[in-house]
């Protein structure tokens, strides 16, 4: 009674959030792990800043918004051709 557990639940995939998250993680440990076997090799990441990482970041953001915002302008441009192919077709 004390230790009862509750109903097994089916697992599921992890939201994105989570998957990027350990991604990050994980890239992050590999690197910590290697800072002291690269030795002199590493040197240039110790001259990135967390404003340089933070830039890159909203960088690449911002490109991929600009991107997906032309793929979204051109598939609703399809679309509203295809529904006015379709209405005259009527």
């Amino acid at each position: 009674m004390m230790f009862r557990r509750s109903a097994r639940t089916r697992s599921t995939a992890p939201c994105q959030a989570c998957a990027r998250m350990r991604a990050f993680l994980a890239v992050a440990a590999v690197l910590i792990i290697a800072m002291p076997l690269l030795g002199e090799k590493a040197a240039p990441l110790a001259q990135l800043t967390p404003m340089d990482i933070a830039l890159a970041i909203t960088g690449l953001g911002l490109l991929a918004f600009i991107i997906r915002f032309i793929a979204w302008r051109r598939d609703e441009a399809q679309e509203r051709k295809n529904n006015i192919a379709s209405a005259e077709k009527e």
